[in-house]
């Protein structure tokens, strides 16, 4: 299945989605992260490959991880999910994501973090304030 969805239609498909699957390759660089952080906020449970990048963001408490590059293994996370196997942690992973996305990393808190970090480096002359 294919879906070619435009960006000022990629909000509305993703509120219309029940699961969503990031399907990355292991890497170093962040990737994906803005639709992992777009699907907490909607609270939709996500299954996302498993990769330091995506580490830095979200745990296990929040989404289902697979092994990245691993068929097999998206596949079992998948069906478990699909069949309801798992329907109470899978929503309360999402549940928790979403949480985790309101209280970490909505604009306001990350803009209080950084005036945070940067008022312990902010100097004048000689003496740090």
């Amino acid at each position: 299945m294919r879906y070619d969805v435009r960006l000022d239609q990629f909000g509305d498909f993703l509120k219309r989605s029940s699961l969503v699957v990031l399907p990355l390759k292991r890497t170093q660089l962040s990737s994906g992260h803005m639709v992992l952080l777009e699907a907490l906020s909607l609270g939709k449970p996500v299954i996302v490959a498993d990769t330091p990048a995506v580490r830095d963001y979200v745990g296990p408490d929040a989404v289902v991880f697979y092994e990245a590059e691993n068929p097999v293994d998206l596949a079992q996370k998948l069906r478990s999910s699909i069949m309801n196997l798992n329907q109470e942690e899978i929503t309360l992973r999402a549940s928790r994501g979403h949480t985790l996305y309101w209280s970490t990393y909505r604009h306001s808190n990350l803009i209080q973090r950084l005036l945070g970090e940067l008022e312990g480096q902010i100097t004048f002359g000689d003496v740090t304030k």
